[in-house]
């Protein structure tokens, strides 16, 4: 399993929350910035959810893209229920081709 720091390192844009000098939360996209983009991890401190910080992120991270470039949110089923209030749709089919 690859480390926070190595995964970050070809993630673009990365965009994060800090409360003073604690790292509150943090959103990781993969993209070409124009077509499509994967936002691959997002995530909040417990203690800091439900204070609209996710949906903050979300926003700033498509103020990165174009405006025509599609988001994908990657989601465990936990979160799911995370993304509905951002305006998103379900979509289903695809495949997953796990790397060893």
């Amino acid at each position: 399993m690859k480390s926070l720091r190595e995964s970050l390192k070809i993630a673009r844009p990365v965009i994060t929350s800090c409360d003073r000098e604690a790292l509150v939360g943090i959103a990781r996209t993969l993209t070409d910035f124009t077509d499509v983009a994967s936002l691959a991890g997002l995530a909040v401190d417990l203690v800091y959810q439900k204070k609209g910080i996710g949906r903050e992120l979300l926003r700033r991270t498509r103020l990165c893209l174009e405006s025509s470039c599609t988001l994908v949110l990657i989601a465990a089923l936990a979160a799911d229920s995370c993304y509905a209030v951002s305006g998103s749709r379900r979509i289903r089919g695809g495949r997953v081709l796990k790397g060893e």
